[in-house]
C-alpha cells in the first residue's frame, strides 16, 4: 500500500519497461521528463493511491559527487516472499539517504533534516553488521560531498543516537555544517534572505544537478 510517493532508480535503457509494466498495474503517466536533465525522469500515479511512483535514472545529488555507480552491482541476493530480490548494503543506503537529504531536497543549503531517515540511519548503524564508515566517506568523491556526508551523520547521531564514531574523516568541517543546518532550521528567520531572493527549493536542485567541487 503507498502511503507516500515510491521512488524507483532504473537503468536508462530499462525506462520503456518499467512504464509499460507500470501501466499494466493501472499506473499512467503525471509527468514526462524524458527530454530533461532531471533527477525525477517519469511520475506516475493512479487515482487510487495517495502517493505516486518517480522513475529516476540517475542517482540523486550532483552527477559524481558520490559513488553510487555500481548500486546493482555491489547490491546482495535474497529472497522475498518466494521471489529473487537484492538489497543495496548498508553503506550504499545511507549513501542515497545523505545524497537525497543533502543535496537533492536541499537541506544543505536550506538547512533541516529529514527525521524518518536519521532513524533509517540509526537502525542501519546496529544492525549485526557493522558499517564501515571510512569506506562509506571514501564513496564521497568531493570534499563537498564529505562534508554534508558527515553533517548528516551528526544529526543521526545527535538527533536520535544513532551508532556512529564521533570522530570521522572531515568531521571539523562536516560538524560545523550540521551546526549551521541545525541554525537554520531553529530560526527560519536566518533563510528569509534567501527566501527574498526567490532562492527555493527548485532553485537548490538546480544547482545540485551540476557537479559539485
Amino acid at each position: 500500500r503507498i502511503v507516500y510517493d515510491l521512488e524507483l532508480l532504473v537503468q536508462p535503457a530499462d525506462l520503456p519497461s518499467a512504464i509499460e509494466a507500470l501501466g499494466m498495474g493501472g499506473f499512467s503517466i503525471i509527468h514526462d521528463h524524458r527530454d530533461e536533465s532531471l533527477h525525477d525522469v517519469v511520475v506516475l500515479g493512479r487515482p487510487t493511491d495517495v502517493g505516486a511512483i518517480d522513475l529516476h535514472q540517475n542517482p540523486p545529488g550532483p552527477r559524481g559527487a558520490m559513488n553510487l555507480d555500481q548500486l546493482h552491482a555491489r547490491s546482495l541476493s535474497t529472497t522475498f516472499r518466494g521471489l529473487p530480490a537484492r538489497i543495496s548494503t548498508a553503506e550504499d543506503q545511507i549513501l542515497l539517504l545523505a545524497a537525497h537529504d543533502q543535496f537533492q531536497d536541499g537541506h544543505f543549503w536550506r538547512g533541516g533534516f529529514n527525521f524518518r531517515h536519521l532513524l533509517d540511519i540509526a537502525r542501519l548503524s546496529s544492525a549485526p553488521n557493522p558499517v564501515e564508515w571510512n569506506a562509506l566517506l571514501a564513496m564521497c568523491r568531493s570534499p563537498t560531498a564529505r562534508m554534508a556526508m558527515v553533517a548528516q551523520l551528526t544529526a543521526a547521531r545527535s538527533l536520535v543516537a544513532a551508532q556512529i564514531p564521533p570522530q570521522l574523516p572531515g568531521s571539523v568541517w562536516g560538524k560545523a555544517h550540521y551546526w549551521r543546518q541545525r541554525a537554520q532550521f531553529t530560526w527560519p528567520l536566518i533563510n528569509r534572505p534567501f527566501n527574498k531572493g526567490g532562492i527555493n527549493r527548485n532553485v537548490w536542485r538546480c544547482i545540485s544537478a551540476g557537479r559539485l567541487g
